[in-house]
């Protein structure tokens, strides 16, 4: 089932990713463990299309450690 709604289920993480109305990011969280989980089983081709969009929602997140390490 994965395979078949590959590229539906990535996009639906990535736009838990832009949950702008949860103050603790539990939304984001929970959609970028499921990203992770999802990765190994969508078609290569489903990815391929969904990285750029991949990387430019997560990067803020690394921001934001940086920036509370720092």
């Amino acid at each position: 089932m994965v395979r078949k709604h590959g590229a539906k289920l990535l996009a639906s993480m990535v736009n838990g990713l832009d949950d702008k109305d949860d103050p603790h990011n539990l939304v984001a969280l929970e959609a970028m463990s499921s990203l992770s989980k999802l990765l190994g089983h969508v078609e290569e081709r489903d990815l391929r299309s969904m990285l750029l969009h991949i990387a430019i929602r997560i990067r803020p997140f690394f921001d934001s450690v940086r920036l509370a390490w720092g």
